[in-house]
């Protein structure tokens, strides 16, 4: 069955019902269920990827990286000077 309501006029009562893990993973797991079940979709559901490459190794070993989190970063303003401390509830000088 689908589940992406293309017709915008077909709608749920909230976001919560119509959200793809509530709307959609629950006819995908059964699908996955029977695929599974049945041997001669074994080439599909059994089937394994090669080894990336050892250039590709190379390029995925990156270091990590921390950033700040993403609210964090949508709402800080680097030019603005800090007034207060609030852990002393002083002023800065």
């Amino acid at each position: 069955s689908w589940v992406g309501l293309d017709n915008h006029e077909i709608g749920f009562s909230n976001t919560r019902l119509g959200q793809g893990a509530n709307a959609a993973l629950p006819l995908f797991g059964i699908w996955m269920q029977k695929l599974n079940a049945d041997k001669s979709f074994n080439h599909i559901t059994r089937a394994r990827f090669n080894s990336p490459s050892s250039a590709v190794r190379s390029k995925l070993n990156c270091d990590p990286v921390k950033r700040d989190g993403f609210f964090k970063r949508l709402f800080k303003n680097p030019n603005k000077k800090k007034s207060r401390n609030f852990r002393t509830g002083k002023d800065k000088t």
